[in-house]
């Protein structure tokens, strides 16, 4: 974790921002119970994340670069919190694929993002920020 995520702090000379960056949706929600108990809920809040030009400039002071990042990948899960199927978007030559199992498959740009995402993997835009 860098300590430049504030506006309020000085980047050290030379500071970049990282090549990759990675995001965790929260999709488990702990529900009350009784007798101190929780019951755990899987959360299938749609959350439309960008594929293209995340920008994180307004985390970082003005000489640490632009940080604009791409989408290049994105774990999903299926099911509920007791069991359930694993797939994963990523792209390559310029196109998305899934990945389920042993079988690949092309898919559209506006079927990467769902409410099934959980981990969401970016990186840096070439040719953005100091190098």
């Amino acid at each position: 974790t860098s300590h430049c995520l504030s506006p309020r702090h000085q980047c050290p000379a030379g500071y970049r921002w990282p090549s990759a960056s990675t995001s965790s949706l929260q999709r488990r929600s702990w529900t009350p119970r009784m007798l101190r108990r929780y019951a755990i809920r899987k959360c299938t809040t749609f959350v439309d994340f960008p594929l293209y030009g995340l920008s994180l400039r307004h985390c970082s002071a003005e000489r640490a670069g632009n940080g604009v990042y791409d989408l290049y990948a994105v774990c999903n899960h299926t099911g509920t919190v007791n069991g359930g199927h694993y797939t994963a978007y990523c792209k390559s030559m310029g196109k998305w694929h899934v990945y389920n199992d042993s079988r690949v498959s092309l898919i559209q740009d506006n079927q990467v993002v769902s409410s099934e995402a959980y981990l969401l993997f970016y990186e840096l835009e070439q040719g953005v920020g100091p190098r």
